[in-house]
């Protein structure tokens, strides 16, 4: 659903890391390009085609599951994760490098 959504919509589906070197801009970066994208331009958009396939994916999946669970209730709630998760991902891919140097230590 994302990428043939990213494609039709022109938007990258991928993280690009920020330019900054200082941590603050970084982590708002970060956290603010869960929802935010770049079109076919470079300039900032939002990420329409990702965030529509974290809800609709949700959705799909919640129709497979008992009757206890909606659709739409619990596939909003579900989509929500995702947007977070790839906050937290995003995260993790801007202080990769730092993240590698201790890490990689022994």
């Amino acid at each position: 659903i994302q990428a043939s959504a990213c494609a039709a919509l022109g938007q990258d589906p991928r993280y690009i890391r920020s330019e900054s070197e200082h941590a603050w801009p970084r982590i708002g970066h970060a956290l603010l390009y869960s929802v935010l994208t770049y079109n076919k331009e470079g300039k900032t958009r939002l990420a329409a085609a990702t965030l529509g396939s974290y809800y609709s994916s949700s959705m799909i999946a919640t129709s497979w599951l008992p009757s206890r669970y909606t659709p739409l209730g619990d596939g909003i709630r579900d989509g929500n994760r995702q947007v977070i998760l790839a906050g937290a991902s995003n995260l993790i891919q801007e202080f990769w490098p730092e993240i590698r140097k201790i890490v990689g230590r022994k």
